[in-house]
């Protein structure tokens, strides 16, 4: 089996119903936002200066 080399991301609400996001690279050690955002598109920007990369579905079709 070919070990896993894309980070795992995923965006989330926090008690206060603020977003935050959370990366996991392969090699395990998980980062977090700094801090929370009102809305999900911000915390997407945020998560873009740090390493995400929103793919569309032409971008997607591209690699197929």
């Amino acid at each position: 089996m070919e070990r896993e080399r894309r980070n795992r991301w995923s965006f989330y609400t926090g008690d206060d119903g603020l977003w935050l996001w959370g990366v996991t690279p392969p090699e395990g050690r998980q980062t977090s936002s700094k801090q929370s955002f009102p809305t999900l598109t911000e915390c997407i920007l945020d998560a873009k200066d740090h390493g995400y990369i929103l793919w569309t579905s032409r971008d997607q079709r591209k690699l197929s």
